[in-house]
């Protein structure tokens, strides 16, 4: 006989396998090959994640703003349908070996945090106190 815990944690990992999840990257202008190749690593993964995949070219938010700003695209009501938006940057890449499910609901959070982050969080802490706070953490904009 299983306890709660472990009827709630094996009723959840059963759930996100039949989610419908999407990762998505975004690149405005000619593609470079560091981004064919992130673009090729990335729809793999998915793949194996059970996830779909989609590169969203050009200004496919608002033409006034900026490439970056683009990835707000991931907000838009087409994407409604899935359970989870993830947004990467297109010089990311998964490496090999990798085993953990970014949907998976049992890792705890997602992102990137290094000391170098840690540092400039830190020191915009103390310059800008009005816009930041320390008790709340931040991570670099490689994943959305």
């Amino acid at each position: 006989m299983m306890d709660g815990l472990t009827m709630i944690k094996k009723y959840s990992i059963s759930f996100w396998r039949t989610m419908n999840n999407i990762i998505l990257q975004h690149w405005t202008g000619e593609m470079d090959q560091l981004g064919t190749l992130s673009s090729a690593n990335i729809a793999k993964y998915a793949k194996k994640c059970g996830a779909k995949y989609e590169l969203l070219r050009g200004n496919v938010f608002r033409p006034n703003l900026s490439p970056p700003c683009q990835k707000l695209y991931m907000l838009d009501k087409v994407f409604d349908e899935y359970d989870v938006v993830v947004m990467l940057d297109i010089d990311m890449f998964v490496r090999k070996g990798m085993k953990e499910n970014i949907f998976d609901p049992s890792i705890q959070g997602i992102g990137m945090c290094t000391e170098f982050q840690e540092n400039l969080f830190k020191g915009l802490c103390r310059r800008q106190p009005q816009l930041t706070n320390s008790r709340y953490p931040y991570w670099g904009g490689a994943i959305y």
